[in-house]
């Protein structure tokens, strides 16, 4: 796991293995993500932005924490937003997308985006018809946690007023009562 390898010219990082024996024979199956993805859901941009932005700003803020780099191949609107932002790249990266309606391509560490990249067939699935299993698998590698600690003020209140008492202002003389060596 954690492992990097290549496929099609591009890094894939390997986040599951299965591993099987068959006869004298053992057989690995792995599953990899780009290593874009793992990139960009590792990395935190703590700025933002509102108001109305148009593509090329909105994706200038999400890639800067990272060393990926970006061309816009299609024409995009501007859209408006309220405190895009404060967030892993890779969910900001997903907005978007779902925002300006755009698609994607990975090559190394330059990003294409498209209004459209493929074609659209129309094409239905229907359970036997044309379709005759279904397999189900959940999957959590885009699960991750971010935690940002701040610590606890260096202030103390008093009991009875409530009113704060830094501790730059504490002053005395202290004494011990006794003789203790």
């Amino acid at each position: 796991n954690e492992s990097t390898t290549i496929f099609g010219n591009e890094p894939y990082i390997i986040k599951q293995v299965d591993e099987k024996s068959v006869g004298a024979t053992s057989i690995k199956q792995v599953g990899a993500v780009h290593t874009f993805f793992n990139t960009m859901i590792n990395c935190y941009q703590y700025d933002s932005l509102t108001g109305s932005q148009t593509f090329f700003a909105a994706l200038t803020m999400v890639f800067a924490p990272t060393t990926y780099t970006f061309s816009i191949v299609d024409s995009f609107t501007s859209e408006e937003f309220e405190n895009l932002g404060q967030d892993n790249c890779l969910s900001l990266f997903q907005t978007l997308l779902e925002s300006y309606g755009a698609e994607f391509k990975v090559i190394g560490n330059h990003i294409y985006f498209y209004k459209q990249i493929g074609v659209d067939s129309d094409f239905q699935f229907r359970w036997k018809h044309n379709v005759k299993a279904l397999d189900k698998s959940v999957d959590s590698k885009n699960l991750s946690t971010y935690i940002k600690g701040y610590g606890k003020p260096k202030e103390e209140k008093d009991v009875l007023s409530g009113v704060s008492i830094p501790y730059a202002s504490k002053t005395g003389t202290y004494f011990m009562e006794g003789a203790m060596n």
